[in-house]
């Protein structure tokens, strides 16, 4: 079962960025290889096709449909001082994990552990609740 990286992105192998981003980019490509076949990271494709779009970078697509914004997107809010990592995983959060909660709750359970770590990218008060958050039992 598993998958290349170039297997996961089209093709089309990504550039490491800063560490928020690899983190996010690192989950959702756990994400793909639990998603039985529903989940793909794509590259420079338009929303609903696979057509090249050359304003598009990384995003998660779930049964062909694309799943937030680029991948890149949140990690740049991340580097943003006014923004920072937590506004950027809330985003993260809404718009990706918790729609993959509930239609692919299998990949999101085996990524849990990886989800969790993403805590460490908030400010040491906001840490345990992130990880509260993404209890199992939740």
């Amino acid at each position: 079962m598993p998958e290349t990286i170039m297997n996961l992105t089209s093709g089309r192998a990504p550039r490491l960025t800063d560490p928020f981003t690899d983190s996010l980019l690192l989950i959702c490509r756990l994400l793909v290889c639990r998603g039985e076949g529903r989940l793909r990271l794509a590259y420079a494709e338009k929303d609903e096709t696979m057509d090249f779009d050359p304003e598009a970078q990384e995003h998660l697509k779930l049964d062909g449909k694309r799943l937030g914004r680029d991948i890149r997107v949140y990690g740049f809010m991340g580097r943003l001082s006014a923004v920072g990592e937590g506004t950027a995983l809330g985003c993260f959060a809404e718009e990706i994990l918790a729609p993959l909660k509930v239609a692919r709750p299998e990949a999101f359970t085996a990524t849990l552990p990886a989800i969790r770590k993403l805590s460490l990218f908030l400010v040491e008060e906001l840490q345990q609740d992130w990880v509260n958050l993404w209890a199992e039992e939740n």
